[in-house]
């Protein structure tokens, strides 16, 4: 068995930093019980009502509300064998042990079976086609997740669609659920309306064979790039357009996000070659390119490994 812990404040703001495990509580979200916009009160005999997903089954789940003053336990809810068939899962506080002009926070530790530590066991399959009205298939080019619990967009992952037609998955960024289900703001598909590309009545011009690939810095920033462009984009949130960050890298197809602030630095799979842009805070590049290696033939994708060491294919 493996626990997460994951903490939130009344209401929705984040106060702790990563951890990992096999199933974990995300998009949270605080109403009043009936499901209308939270009133703020605690103590009228209402209470609220507390949802999330979970990215998979939990054998057990402990939500706690504590006292952010004394960080004192007020109320201890349990619930059992919630998971992705039925997100958004939820628990009712009554708001018994409240206080008037106090404050708190929610923990939610998840409990589930670990499925293996030897090697990766595909147990979830996002199908690609038909779901509604998208009748093709889906063309992505790379996926992440983010992962960071101290960003609004925390339990999200995106992917990156190109070539999908007007019968299809759209061209842009494309979010979803941690359960996989869709998360875009495009209804009936998954893409971030704002990422459209001009051929699906969008406003940003991907260029040809465009978007490849998603990463995300430590902001939960998403980083794309366009192969027929040569250019490499930025959305700083999920409601903003893309932003090109640097343009004339020619036929980028991978991207990599390391470090953060002043050492933040991207690395780019493009061609042959591996660049690295020293981005730091700023939102446009302003000094040149580095190259990194030169490998001779045709690169995918980019990562850097926990001990620093790049890993090209």
């Amino acid at each position: 068995m493996k626990k997460l812990v994951s903490l939130f404040a009344l209401p929705l703001m984040i106060l702790c930093g990563v951890m990992f495990a096999d199933v974990f509580a995300s998009r949270t979200a605080i109403t009043n019980p009936n499901g209308s916009p939270f009133d703020g009160k605690l103590n009228d005999g209402t209470g609220v009502k507390i949802w999330y997903y979970l990215n998979d089954t939990a054998t057990a789940v402990v939500v706690k509300v504590m006292n952010a003053s004394t960080k004192a336990v007020v109320a201890t809810i349990n619930a059992s064998n919630q998971g992705r068939l039925s997100n958004p899962n939820s628990v009712t506080w009554d708001g018994t042990g409240s206080e008037v002009g106090s404050k708190y926070y929610v923990t939610i530790t998840t409990t589930g079976l670990v499925y293996s530590n030897v090697q990766y066991t595909s147990f979830y399959f996002q199908q690609t086609s038909p779901i509604g009205d998208i009748s093709t298939g889906i063309f992505t080019r790379g996926v992440d997740i983010n992962n960071n619990m101290n960003t609004k967009g925390f339990g999200y992952w995106y992917a990156s669609n190109s070539d999908g037609g007007t019968g299809g998955y759209k061209t842009g960024a494309l979010r979803y659920n941690p359960d996989g289900s869709f998360a875009g703001t495009d209804s009936g598909h998954p893409s971030l309306s704002n990422s459209l590309g001009t051929s699906n009545g969008g406003t940003f011009n991907w260029g040809s064979t465009a978007p490849w690939t998603t990463a995300l810095d430590s902001k939960g920033r998403v980083y794309q790039v366009s192969n027929g462009g040569n250019f490499v984009t930025r959305l700083d949130n999920d409601s903003a357009s893309p932003k090109i960050i640097f343009r004339n890298i020619t036929a980028p197809r991978g991207v990599f996000a390391a470090g953060e602030g002043a050492n933040l630095k991207l690395y780019i799979a493009a061609d042959t070659v591996v660049w690295r842009a020293n981005i730091g805070n700023n939102d446009t590049l302003t000094t040149p390119l580095e190259l990194v290696a030169s490998l001779g033939n045709y690169v995918r994708d980019v990562i850097l490994d926990d001990a620093g060491f790049l890993i090209v294919t």
